[in-house]
């Protein structure tokens, strides 16, 4: 008796449950479905190039979308043209940036299409076309947590100092725009013209009044001076970063920087009052002319949807 009391308490148990066990059973079966309709993440930029077939720089269709003088995409340039990749150069007007109308989403340069792959941020940039590089190509160095935290340093810290010194005074504005009356870059007269003054006249004001305040620059030049003494002391008595006869990563990523300033007085400036023109001079003598090409916007490479190279 007692055994078939147990028996129906636990018959009349599982009936109630039962209802609260299809919900759940529902709920779940309702979440694996509504799972199974998201839509996948997109490809990697890895993953694509893979998809491509884009195993090394040699196999790589490279077009850059630059300012000259900006030092983020000098950086860039100086790392392409260290591993003597041929590439195209399409310079970007500086106000109406047409020629980086098919990113809407991204706004600055540098834009690097890699065939057909678009790759934003100077860094993210750099990271990834150095995958491309065979480790055991000639050129290259070996990384190491050093220079990754050199890296980080020019990026977090130089980058903010370059347009304080750049832009410090109208004239020096002025000096960093003249490369605008190249008539090379497909770029018309009166663009050229509004271009240069309107540009010199709104990084004096930005930096002047707010980027020097944002990033606590009070002494442009002397600080520049600081952290380039401050690079060349890390630097020891290493003829390179990468403690190898060879530049590395931290090394290309300083030298882009100051690369930028070349033929202005800020250049001229640090390497007269620190210690760096004798690393500086090692560098220049590694790095050839520069292996890109000037093309029009209409023949630079443009990125390809996902969808179209699935």
């Amino acid at each position: 008796a007692n055994s078939s009391a147990l028996v129906l308490r636990r018959l009349i148990g599982f009936a109630q449950q039962r209802p609260r066990l299809v919900a759940i059973a529902t709920t779940g079966a309702a979440l694996s479905s509504v799972a199974s309709l998201q839509p996948s993440a997109p490809p990697t930029v890895s993953e694509r190039l893979n998809t491509l077939g884009i195993k090394t720089l040699d196999d790589a269709s490279i077009t850059t979308y630059i300012y000259l003088p900006c030092p983020f995409c000098t950086k860039v340039r100086t790392f392409l043209d260290y591993y003597r990749v041929p590439y195209k150069k399409v310079e970007v007007d500086p106000l109406n940036k047409k020629q980086i109308a098919f990113s809407s989403d991204y706004r600055k340069v540098p834009i690097v299409v890699v065939n057909g792959v678009q790759i934003n941020d100077s860094t993210a940039i750099i990271n990834q076309l150095h995958e491309l590089v065979p480790t055991d190509h000639p050129l290259r160095a070996a990384t190491s947590s050093e220079q990754q935290e050199w890296q980080a340093w020019v990026d977090d810290h130089v980058m903010h100092l370059l347009p304080a010194n750049i832009y410090r005074s109208p004239s020096e504005a002025m000096e960093s725009f003249d490369y605008l009356l190249d008539s090379s870059f497909n770029f018309s007269a009166w663009e050229r013209t509004v271009a240069r003054y309107s540009g010199a006249a709104i990084m004096y004001l930005l930096c002047r009044f707010k980027l020097n305040k944002k990033y606590g620059i009070e002494n442009p030049r002397e600080e520049l001076y600081e952290a380039m003494d401050k690079f060349t002391a890390g630097l020891g008595d290493r003829d390179f970063m990468s403690g190898d006869h060879k530049p590395g990563l931290a090394d290309l990523a300083v030298y882009g920087a100051l690369r930028s300033m070349e033929g202005l007085t800020t250049l001229s400036d640090v390497l007269d009052n620190t210690t760096v023109r004798p690393w500086y001079e090692r560098m220049q003598a590694c790095i050839p002319t520069s292996s890109g090409e000037y093309v029009s916007a209409e023949l630079g490479d443009k990125p390809t949807a996902v969808e179209e190279q699935s």
